[in-house]
């Protein structure tokens, strides 16, 4: 008898986390799992992470050191992988695109391989740009696969840099138990200026396209992602960086699959058929059971920057936030340390005096965000490769 159960696993090619099910035999209901995920990248050193399911009610998922080696085969060279922070990483620099490829896996007494497979070539990316509507800016991408490559994927990380609504004038010392100005408050000092923040992430999950059919093999300004012109990450300068990768037909397949059964089920443990399980196969024991689906490919990338200007739409008033503390009739107290703890903190103050001296009633407060921009999510690290002089 069959039962589906559904398993939640770290899928193929991107590290993207995708809701996956996969029908198991109910006599198998607690036999280890292999998933394996991550593309071998000619050109560049390349990496798979390793781990298995166990299909049961708390649907475990560990890390795999394999017992066995970890192996790319060409028909005319092997390059064994080197486990290295929880991921099998090998030297695919050098190794020629011309050959075919085949990944195998020795773990827990069994062998896993994927069918020897070609490499697929890098698409060029003939553009990448954006839109601006009235609504959001829309970046766009274009690509020509040549003669030979007719099914495209491509990921991206964005990076953008943005600042807090204010400098603050004074900074609260915390722990102090008293209203005495002197004691709650002191200027900041120049390492306690969090007005810059960068911040990035990776797409959630990789866009896919193919030309199968058509008379030639490009894509043409194909917009894959939409942001909002009132989101903070256009507020200042932004960043993508896109890396396009050639697919097989199989493989465009398997991660549209994916997506799709990811937008479908939205929840992690909705039971859906699957009928896509990959192209790794336990070749000792044909009940083992594997998940994942490896590419052999190369791949090229291009960056844009999208300056705030003509762009960004500022829907935020930040005076809006500012307050003054409210005195406690009751409790005859200011309750200083109380705002702090509950995430705000002092902005400006509003003294006369040269230079200024902060008092119960002169001095704004507004949420620790308005004034910290690593509340927000980012940090002070600059990438090297940013366009301007920030510190």
């Amino acid at each position: 008898m069959r039962r589906i159960l559904p398993i939640f696993v770290l899928l193929a090619l991107s590290a993207c986390i995708y809701p996956y099910t996969q029908e198991i035999p109910q006599e198998e209901k607690e036999m280890r799992i292999l998933v394996v995920y991550g593309d071998m990248v000619f050109g560049e050193e390349s990496s798979i992470a390793l781990s298995f399911v166990t299909p049961l009610g708390d649907y475990s998922r560990k890390n795999v050191i394999c017992d066995g080696p970890v192996v790319l085969t060409g028909r005319k060279s092997s390059t064994p992988g080197k486990y290295v922070n929880k991921r099998y990483v090998f030297d695919t620099r050098n190794l020629s695109p011309d050959d075919e490829y085949k990944l195998s896996v020795s773990y827990g007494g069994n062998v896993y391989e994927t069918p020897f497979m070609k490499v697929q070539p890098a698409p060029e990316i003939t553009n990448l740009d954006y839109t601006v509507d009235e609504a959001n800016v829309n970046i766009r991408i274009s690509l020509d696969g040549g003669a030979e490559l007719s099914d495209f994927r491509w990921d991206y990380t964005e990076t953008w840099e943005y600042h807090a609504l204010f400098v603050p004038d004074l900074m609260y010392v915390p722990g102090q138990n008293s209203e005495l100005p002197v004691k709650i408050y002191r200027k900041p000092t120049a390492e306690e200026d969090y007005y810059y923040c960068w911040n990035s992430k990776d797409g959630i999950e990789p866009c896919t396209a193919s030309t199968s059919g058509q008379s030639e093999n490009r894509i043409k300004d194909m917009a894959f992602l939409s942001i909002q012109r009132s989101n903070p990450r256009m507020s200042v300068l932004y960043s993508i960086l896109v890396t396009a990768r050639g697919l097989s037909p199989e493989g465009r397949a398997y991660i549209e699959y994916l997506n799709s059964t990811s937008n479908i089920t939205g929840d992690l443990f909705t039971p859906l058929p699957s009928h896509m399980n990959g192209n790794i196969r336990c070749v000792t024991d044909s009940t083992r059971l594997a998940v994942g689906f490896v590419e052999m490919t190369r791949a090229t990338s291009k960056r844009i920057f999208i300056s705030y200007e003509g762009v960004y739409r500022n829907n935020i008033n930040p005076d809006l936030y500012l307050y003054y503390p409210e005195y406690d009739e009751e409790e005859h107290a200011y309750h200083f340390e109380d705002l702090y703890k509950a995430g705000d903190a002092p902005v400006f103050c509003d003294s006369e005096m040269v230079p200024k001296q902060p008092t119960k009633t002169n001095v704004r407060w507004a949420p620790k965000w308005c004034s910290d921009c690593r509340e927000s999510g980012g940090n002070k690290n600059k990438p090297e490769w940013w366009p301007n002089n920030h510190k």
